[in-house]
């Protein structure tokens, strides 16, 4: 009897001294986990073509008062520069998921932006989430629809002037084409800004070049020496009533030549960047 309670007092012993052993091991990985990564931070540029303006291939001089975009699904995506990518077609927490090598860690900022790219003088902080280390140097995301407000239905919203020698239009072109830009290799002045070291912060930048839609005639004075397959404004000029244009992407199908209007779609499939970082356009998918 006596050897029987000395045995069962070592195997509570025993199990005891196991317990404070695996509560000591689940709080430090516990503290792994929270100490894992570092804050990633989306970025939204419109650059100074649309803050400042600048002059289009058809020499209108173009100033915006807004420029309205809608986003979502940004992702930022850590890929090695010699891994080979492939298009995948599963659905994968609403943001874009193709252009993204199978197994690369990449995560989702929630939610939909509304920015006004003319605000600032520099990039617009979208919003900021956890994430593991890494090199995020690759970014995807949406263009959609706005759900509500005065410009319900629309992605993108461009407000301002033109002026071309004495006349001035004042213009508003609205469009609803949605679009989901991906395999955006980010190309910033910092090359490592999309590092997220640990209890460090990176950033990935999705910009916007209104110069491809109407083209930069720039400082070297030739209109076909820099985007050339822009449209220019001079389309937009040529439906203006009493020096006002406010037209939707609709209204332009029907109104421009069919020429003009397929150039501006083809540009428009080339507004997404990364920095100078180019994207693959796929049709926005809700799904």
């Amino acid at each position: 009897m006596r050897k029987f309670e000395l045995l069962t007092f070592a195997l509570i012993a025993l199990l005891a001294a196991s317990a404070l052993l695996l509560a000591a091991c689940g709080d430090d990985d516990d503290d792994d986990d929270a100490g894992s990564g570092g804050t990633l931070t989306f970025l939204a540029n419109g650059e100074e073509f649309i803050r400042g303006g600048f002059t289009d291939k058809t020499s209108w001089t173009l100033s915006f008062d807004h420029f309205y975009i809608t986003l979502s699904g940004l992702t930022g995506v850590q890929v090695v520069e010699e891994t080979d990518t492939q298009q995948l077609t599963v659905a994968h927490a609403g943001h874009p998921h193709v252009d993204i090598p199978e197994g690369a860690a990449h995560v989702a900022l929630d939610g939909v932006y509304t920015l006004d790219l003319t605000q600032g003088d520099g990039p617009t902080t979208i919003g900021s989430m956890d994430a593991p280390i890494g090199n995020y140097n690759y970014a995807a995301f949406n263009m959609t629809q706005q759900d509500d407000g005065d410009f319900a239905g629309y992605s993108i919203i461009m407000q301002g002037t033109a002026t071309k020698d004495a006349e001035t239009i004042a213009f508003t072109i609205k469009l609803t084409e949605q679009m989901t830009f991906s395999g955006c290799h980010q190309e910033v002045d910092d090359e490592f800004a999309g590092v997220v070291e640990l209890g460090g912060e990176g950033s990935v930048e999705t910009t916007y070049h209104s110069d491809h839609l109407f083209g930069d005639f720039g400082e070297l004075g030739n209109p076909d020496s820099v985007n050339p397959s822009a449209l220019g404004f001079q389309p937009f000029a040529d439906l203006a009533v009493d020096g006002v244009l406010d037209i939707d992407q609709a209204q332009m199908e029907a109104q421009m030549t069919p020429d003009d209007y397929a150039t501006f779609l083809a540009a428009l499939y080339t507004l997404g960047h990364s920095g100078e970082g180019h994207c693959n356009y796929t049709a926005f998918d809700e799904e």
